[in-house]
């Protein structure tokens, strides 16, 4: 049966939503947690979560793989997706955050779609138009404002400049995620999926995890907020791969702006930071690539119709 499109719709929102909900506990953890340690029992606990839901009774095939029906092309793509979406995005985001602060992680990553659109050209062969040229544009244009206020010759500018470019850095294997869920995976239930990104993830790390490990004193607010952190990752793996496999690449795609904006209110309310003048300019600046990203998608969609 054939998803609602405004279902599709809704999951993606959700999806973007548990990523600002990821970064805004992670500012919060990584001044209690060592990032290994963190990112070791997120997805741990997310992929626990999605194997509690592949063991409920089936009433549908569609809930639930057989993972012998991967090809092999399957597993490289999954193992590939794991990586940049999980370790390699995690461990750069969280070490960003402890440098600067959650609402900046937050702008820096409305870049996201600018760069999407630079992979896509580079490794898709996309044609490379105006509005795809404006958009890359006014994205690096808002990415150097951002940084023009820790341009000052003090250590801590130097720290949250160190920050933001980790998290520049961090843009990169979370774009190629993007890329490539572009390579659909016929073959395997979004729940499936879901979990084989967290238990991929839970595996690579724990041999780390088990080398560095250092005794570490948690609240009860910790455990909550870790929990919490824990849920969000396996939901953003299920709510994107279910939305994402009943709606076009482009609408997915432009569903990665939303991130940003969650990322701000969520900083804003929960851990009470203030965004300045030249931080809305850049944000400004950004959210202008996004709108030039979309409009070089409706002008590709309309010539596809001729």
């Amino acid at each position: 049966m054939r998803q609602n499109p405004s279902l599709s719709i809704i999951l993606l929102v959700l999806a973007q939503l548990m990523t600002g909900v990821n970064i805004t506990t992670s500012k919060y953890l990584v001044t209690h947690l060592p990032i290994l340690l963190l990112m070791q029992v997120r997805f741990s606990l997310g992929a626990l979560i999605l194997l509690f839901c592949l063991c409920l009774p089936k009433k549908s095939t569609s809930i639930y793989t057989p993972l012998t029906k991967l090809k092999h092309k399957d597993w490289l793509i999954i193992f590939a997706q794991a990586c940049c979406a999980g370790v390699l995005f995690n461990l750069l985001m969280l070490w960003g955050v402890r440098y600067t602060s959650a609402n900046i992680a937050g702008i820096i990553t409305s870049a996201l779609p600018a760069l999407i659109t630079v992979f896509s050209l580079l490794l898709l062969k996309e044609i490379l138009n105006k509005f795809k040229l404006l958009c890359i544009s006014f994205a690096t244009a808002g990415l150097l404002v951002i940084n023009m206020q820790g341009l000052h010759f003090n250590q801590h500018s130097h720290l949250a400049l160190w920050g933001d470019f980790l998290i520049i850095l961090s843009l990169i294997p979370e774009a190629l995620y993007y890329i490539l869920t572009k390579s659909s995976h016929r073959n395997a239930s979004p729940v499936t999926l879901a979990f084989l990104m967290n238990i991929i993830n839970a595996i690579l790390l724990l041999p780390l995890t088990l080398l560095l490990h250092k005794p570490v004193h948690l609240t009860i607010i910790d455990d909550y907020v870790l929990l919490l952190s824990g849920v969000s990752s396996a939901l953003f793996y299920l709510f994107w791969f279910k939305g994402a496999s009943a709606v076009d690449g482009t609408t997915s795609g432009l569903m990665t702006a939303l991130m940003p904006i969650f990322t701000l209110l969520l900083s804003w309310s929960f851990l009470s930071e203030k965004i300045s003048a030249l931080q809305g300019f850049a944000m400004l600046l950004i959210l202008l690539s996004i709108f030039f990203s979309s409009q070089s998608k409706g002008s590709l969609a309309k010539n596809s119709r001729r």
